[in-house]
């Protein structure tokens, strides 16, 4: 896909490769959409788009599909997926989201000593070790996530139930 000569692109790398090819983005979808938890990602990508910023899943980056002077490289948990962009000029390692705690992900911690080399910023449940150790770790780019949320309200068939 060429899009003449773009100056910035954002591309995320997605927890799962069922999202690549701009799945992650697509609230049409129910079975990968569920309980709307695309939204963030949609209501981010139309904003950015709104701009004159293109944004696309991973894969379109790694295909030379969509390139821009500047890429920006976001990853949502897949350790070996930015490898091959380490040392590109045209790749800027912005941010990696860890949405799994600890516990549940205890490899992706053990990672963040090089995941915290290399991307600008890390994202994870708690910004103090607890769970994890912080040997090797900058944590001067560990930050605390927030989950995207994309109701500003209650979900009134959940809430409403009576148990």
């Amino acid at each position: 896909m060429s899009l003449g000569k773009l100056k910035d692109a954002v591309f995320i790398d997605p927890s799962s490769d069922h999202f690549l090819g701009d799945r992650l983005f697509d609230t049409e979808n129910t079975f990968l959409n569920r309980d709307g938890t695309l939204l963030p990602f949609a209501r981010m990508r139309q904003h950015l788009q709104a701009q004159g910023v293109p944004v696309h899943t991973a894969d379109f980056l790694r295909s030379g599909q969509v390139v821009a002077e500047v890429n920006h490289y976001w990853s949502l948990g897949i350790v070996k997926g930015y490898r091959p962009f380490v040392g590109r000029n045209d790749v800027r390692l912005r941010g990696f989201i860890l949405f799994e705690p600890p516990l549940v992900a205890p490899g992706m911690y053990k990672a963040l000593p090089e995941i915290t080399r290399h991307f600008e910023a890390a994202y994870v449940h708690n910004v103090i070790g607890d769970g994890y150790s912080l040997h090797g770790v900058d944590t001067g780019k560990l930050n605390k996530l927030y989950w995207p949320q994309p109701y500003d309200s209650e979900i009134d068939p959940y809430w409403s139930k009576v148990y």
